[in-house]
């Protein structure tokens, strides 16, 4: 049913249109209603990430108990914190610094700090029980809740519920998959399926355990935390000087742009914004609507969670300003490296850019056709370049082979694909097999890739491998979050098998995503995880009084 509800998706636009669709999504839907509902249950609850920050601090220590023999306060925040963190936030950052630079690190601290309401009214939704009703534990999710109160939110219970599922596969699954695989490859060529692999299955292992292995996933998380720590550390005290100059230039990156550095090309303070918003904000946001149904597992009161549950966006910052830090001191965010990207994702010029200003000409931009044999252009005066510079050395790769393949360019960027049908004629090939084809060269590392250059350069192969182990450690855990979310956003009154079960299906979208039949699944993740975050921030928001009240 999952898998057919994405390839109705799919079959209805290509993978270009689904790459705007998603930008579309978190840009003009997911962002401002996320912004809208933060604020103003910031008002409503009397501004919560400042008045009881303190109280989330002692209740880790303390945990006042009320809810019988559930894992503590401090681990549960853990799981929630990094259920959408993983190895997707980790690569996220990466993706957002080498698109805009030091820039994005005040939009991180923008996010954690606007977004801990949220995780605090959503605590408090989930963790009680309707109106008119006395039996608690009958809720413990958002989608749970809302089927208690009847009427039209039964109906909305119903959407919610289908949606952690698709975010689930999609997002938890899929999502983390692919950005996983991505900082393996550059460290442990061709070990990307086995070890995202092993860890899909260890996720599903931790759900399966049920509240068994609760407490596992949270000390996963903390040695995964402790271990990232570490790792970054070493990479930013190898020039510390540079890292923590990053903390005064990123203000000023933010409000007047990122200046060129070395392969990077620069980037417009819009453009700083919108990297942030569609690579740093969705792991963090994205997981709105599940994370209620982990801090409800919670033995802490409800009060205590709630306000425990407001480090959870703040631990998202740390983590993701420390890895900014190492990207960017280290040097690594502007050192060319040997890498690949989807064809789609290049641009194709006349004559080469080297600055923005350049970068932003249109009349550079190539249009016509190339004809790609032994994976080389055969009009050598083309130059081919990513969002951050130009490739050097730049040959091409159709399916994993040598590519020998026809494309079509209108400004800069390719929208067509023929091949071989008979021995003397090209004919088109459909254009969701563009991103199949791939230019490979020395270009500006991005995403996973940046994550291990980053790591190399501060500390070698031995920080490099620490690194990737602390983030598979990460992924681990988001995987089990979204299964045991997932089993918890279904009835309570379903079977406990069956609502283990489909805590699985995180980890069947990770291996869907390895087989590499369906390389737009982890982009649909994304997608659906701005849908979800849209509705869940309007369940609070329409809620918002009714919250209010619970807290006091």
């Amino acid at each position: 049913m999952i898998g057919s509800a994405f390839e109705c998706m799919t079959a209805a636009v290509g993978y270009g249109d689904l790459i705007l669709f998603r930008d579309q999504v978190w840009l003009y839907a997911a962002a401002p209603l996320l912004a809208l509902a933060a604020l103003v249950l910031t008002i409503r609850l009397r501004a919560p990430q400042w008045r009881r920050l303190v109280a989330g601090f002692r209740a880790v220590r303390s945990s006042p108990s009320t809810q019988g023999d559930g894992p503590p306060a401090g681990l549960v925040t853990v799981i929630a914190g990094l259920g959408g963190y993983g190895a997707a936030a980790a690569v996220g950052a990466a993706t957002a610094v080498s698109l805009g630079g030091a820039g994005v690190v005040p939009y991180v601290w923008l996010f954690g700090l606007l977004l801990a309401p949220l995780r605090y009214a959503e605590t408090l939704f989930a963790r009680t029980d309707a109106p008119g009703r006395g039996d608690a534990s009958q809720s413990g999710s958002m989608a749970r809740r809302l089927g208690r109160m009847g009427g039209i939110w039964k109906a909305l219970a119903v959407v919610v519920g289908l949606l952690v599922a698709l975010a689930a596969f999609a997002f938890g699954g899929a999502f983390q998959a692919q950005a996983l695989a991505r900082s393996v490859e550059p460290l442990l060529p061709g070990s990307g399926p086995a070890l995202v692999g092993a860890v899909a299955g260890a996720g599903a292992v931790l759900v399966l355990g049920g509240a068994r292995t609760v407490s596992v996933i949270g000390w996963l998380g903390v040695v995964g935390i402790a271990v990232l720590l570490v790792a970054s550390g070493a990479a930013i005290f190898s020039d510390p000087a540079a890292a923590f100059a990053v903390l005064g230039q990123a203000w000023v990156d933010a409000f007047e742009g990122a200046r060129q550095a070395d392969a990077f090309g620069g980037a417009l303070a819009g453009e700083v914004a919108f990297a942030a918003v569609l690579y740093a904000l969705p792991p963090v946001g994205g997981s709105l609507g599940a994370d209620g149904a982990v801090q409800s597992l919670s033995r802490a009161s409800t009060r205590a969670q709630a306000a425990v549950s407001l480090l959870g966006p703040l631990l998202f910052a740390v983590l993701s300003t420390t890895l900014c830090m190492a990207f960017i001191g280290t040097g690594a965010h502007g050192t060319r490296v040997q890498d690949s990207r989807p064809m789609p994702e290049a641009v194709v010029y006349r004559t080469p850019a080297e600055t923005l200003e350049q970068r932003l000409e249109e009349e550079r931009r190539y249009e016509g056709y190339i004809r790609l044999r032994a994976g080389i252009p055969r009009n050598p005066r083309l130059t081919f370049g990513t969002e951050r510079g130009m490739i050097t050395d730049p040959r091409f790769e159709y399916n994993d082979g040598v590519a020998d393949i026809a494309l079509q360019v209108a400004d800069g960027k390719v929208f067509r694909l023929m091949r071989n049908q008979t021995s003397v004629a090209l004919g088109d090939v459909e254009n969701t097999n563009l991103w199949r084809v791939r230019v490979i060269g020395g270009m500006a590392p991005r995403g996973g890739t940046l994550f291990v250059a980053a790591h190399q350069a501060g500390g070698g192969d031995i920080v490099a491998r620490l690194a990737l182990a602390a983030l598979m450690a990460l992924a681990g855990v988001a995987f089990a979050f979204w299964g045991v979310a997932l089993g918890r956003s279904l009835p309570a009154t379903w079977p406990a098998p069956a609502r283990l079960a489909v805590g699985l299906l995180p980890a069947a979208g990770a291996g869907l995503m390895m087989t590499g039949w369906f390389p737009w699944l982890a982009t649909s993740g994304v997608v659906v995880a701005g849908v979800l975050a849209t509705v869940a921030s309007l369940v609070l928001l329409l809620r918002s009084g009714e919250i209010a009240k619970i807290d006091r």
